[in-house]
């Protein structure tokens, strides 16, 4: 045991303000230095609390109660002098058993089980291999089927010579109009030929 931790004892053991709450720091802190010097680095809460059971060792909730703050400062103490390399980190949920609402804390227990779940299956998942075959799936830009005669008369239907000819003109909506105002297409109708013959073009 380093003069450290005997020194953070010392100091915790005059704080405590009742013969029980000495006997408490006592008895954790002989419990982690029998831990320590199995070989074990665990010293979270949750597991120094089962090693204390029927030793007079604080309960897991007193543990990690606010009034458990001295008890926690020495499990600290003797977490941090175990290997840095070799020390078990806590769980990412042990902070959920210091909830002091016992309806709250079943609560975000069930939450918490429920997201691990999800992060286990979304593990799965990304583990499985997606594979897309494309073979024999038309570009989306390919455009109609069309021959060659049927293509000729999409470019004829909007060429500026044929509307001359036929007295017609287009306007910005796309629709096509004769001499005297008279509606031929509506709207839209040279602006599709225009983007199907776009399609074939690209």
């Amino acid at each position: 045991m380093s003069n450290e931790i005997e020194n953070i004892y010392q100091s915790l053991y005059r704080k405590m303000k009742t013969i029980r709450s000495q006997n408490s720091l006592k008895v954790i802190h002989k419990i982690c230095q029998e831990h320590k010097n199995s070989g074990s680095t665990d010293f979270r809460i949750s597991t120094i609390a089962r090693l204390g059971i029927g030793r007079g060792a604080p309960s897991k909730q007193t543990l990690a109660n606010s009034g458990g703050q001295n008890y926690r400062i020495l499990i600290q103490a003797w977490q941090d002098s175990a290997p840095k390399s070799a020390r078990t980190q806590p769980s990412a949920g042990d902070w959920i058993s210091e909830i002091k609402d016992s309806r709250l804390r079943f609560l975000v227990e069930d939450l918490y089980s429920r997201l691990k779940k999800l992060e286990r299956e979304n593990l799965e998942f990304s583990k499985v291999p997606l594979e897309i075959d494309l073979r024999g799936v038309s570009p989306t830009n390919a455009g109609p089927d069309l021959i060659d005669s049927e293509w000729d008369a999409l470019k004829l239907a909007i060429d500026n010579k044929f509307l001359e000819n036929m007295g017609w003109h287009i306007d910005h909506r796309g629709s096509v109009s004769d001499a005297s105002g008279a509606l031929i297409y509506r709207n839209g109708y040279a602006t599709a030929i225009e983007k199907l013959l776009s399609v074939r073009t690209s």
